[in-house]
């Protein structure tokens, strides 16, 4: 286990994550968000692929229900960009997503993008919106 702290200037927590490896790949994560009493508040736990990407995550509050942010999953394209966020509810078992988020890639000529699309859609109603993003890079020779 490797641990990853962030304390205040009176050496009071504010972040500490935990990572687990299993065979020497990143299995689990634990972060907990602290007050400035030093209690913890928020827990976010996280599930990686075997890329070591972010497979599943949600959160919860100091006395273990869910936060109320929802439960997360990604799906990711060959290069490891997401290109897909599905949403569920926290609150019941139900595994129908709620949301799905989805990324769309434009690339320059070598091959990093240079817009990304992001369409979300709700399931309980006809609510659907887009925002594109775009980044201009500059290679140097």
């Amino acid at each position: 286990m490797i641990l990853a702290s962030t304390f205040d200037d009176q050496d009071r927590p504010k972040r500490i994550k935990s990572f687990e490896y299993l065979n020497g790949r990143l299995e689990k994560s634990d972060s907990r968000y602290f007050r400035d009493d030093g209690t913890w508040y928020e827990r976010w736990l996280t599930e990686y692929d075997s890329e070591g990407r972010v497979l599943r995550t949600h959160g919860l509050k100091q006395d273990g229900s869910p936060l109320g942010d929802g439960r997360y999953s990604y799906e990711y394209d060959a290069e490891g960009r997401t290109t897909k966020l599905w949403t569920f509810s926290e609150f019941d078992d139900d595994n129908t997503a709620s949301n799905v988020t989805i990324y769309e890639y434009v690339n320059d000529d070598v091959g990093n993008w240079i817009e990304r699309s992001a369409s979300h859609l709700r399931r309980t109603d006809s609510y659907q919106s887009k925002r594109i993003t775009t980044r201009k890079l500059t290679y140097y020779r």
